[in-house]
């Protein structure tokens, strides 16, 4: 599954799912952009 994010400004960023990403999925991915943005 693709995760698409985009710069909304200097500090937002908008990210947008396939519909049918699960909680699983989704945690997965915040983890993943956790560790790219420390």
């Amino acid at each position: 599954h693709d995760v698409r994010i985009g710069a909304m400004g200097p500090y937002r960023m908008r990210a947008v799912t396939h519909l049918d990403i699960d909680a699983g999925q989704l945690e997965e991915a915040a983890d993943a952009l956790r560790k790219v943005v420390s």
